[in-house]
């Protein structure tokens, strides 16, 4: 599912009601993930979450290369989780929906992802103008979205800044859009087995799209 919202705020606070309704008999709040580009998008996040009083914590890890726009924050409660490739934490205690940059999200994957910040100036970032940094970019979106096991949200906010800085969607949703729309039409969802294929045809549709 891809969704559009007024402002960042809006986003976050979206987010932590359907990660509140994701919290399902059955699913712990490990098997969510907020995957966004920058760390400072995540701090938003995190704030809408404890509004909601939903436990979170913050992927552990290096920096990637151009990856964040500075450290993660870290109030001293959170919980790391295991990165690059590492599994996750085998402590049944730890139960915290995960925050993680593209980055820090290689390597791992949920059952339900949140990709947020699909807006121009985030994905792609910025500072990405030639074409090889903007491979970059589009490879690093393809990762995110891949960590979806089930279930996959994908979204942008129009606005940033309380309003004074308009924003674009990002130029690779349409892709998207058009890639699900396709995978719809053939057939609709009859269980989780289709389900499941169907996210990986996804998968497959966007990577072609988006280096097409």
């Amino acid at each position: 599912m891809i969704t559009e919202h007024r402002s960042d705020g809006d986003e976050a606070r979206w987010v932590a009601r359907e990660a509140w309704l994701a919290h399902r008999p059955g699913r712990r709040w490990s098997h969510l993930a907020v995957l966004a580009r920058t760390n400072a998008q995540l701090r938003a996040i995190a704030e809408a979450l404890d509004g909601q009083r939903i436990p979170y914590s913050f992927a552990s890890g290096e920096l990637g290369p151009a990856s964040d726009l500075g450290p993660a924050p870290d109030d001293g409660t959170v919980n790391a989780v295991a990165v690059d490739g590492a599994p996750p934490p085998t402590d049944e205690s730890i139960d915290n929906v995960v925050l993680s940059t593209f980055h820090r999200a290689k390597g791992l994957q949920w059952p339900c992802v949140f990709v947020i910040g699909l807006s121009e100036g985030l994905v792609p970032i910025g500072s990405a103008r030639v074409e090889a940094a903007l491979e970059e970019e589009r490879r690093l979106l393809y990762v995110a979205m891949t960590r979806a096991e089930d279930e996959l949200w994908c979204s942008w906010a129009r606005e940033a800044g309380g309003g004074r800085r308009p924003r674009r969607r990002s130029r690779w949703l349409g892709a998207i859009e058009a890639a699900r729309a396709a995978l719809e039409h053939e057939q609709a969802p009859a269980g989780p087995e289709t389900v499941v294929e169907h996210l990986a045809q996804l998968r497959l549709l966007v990577s072609r799209e988006t280096s097409g």
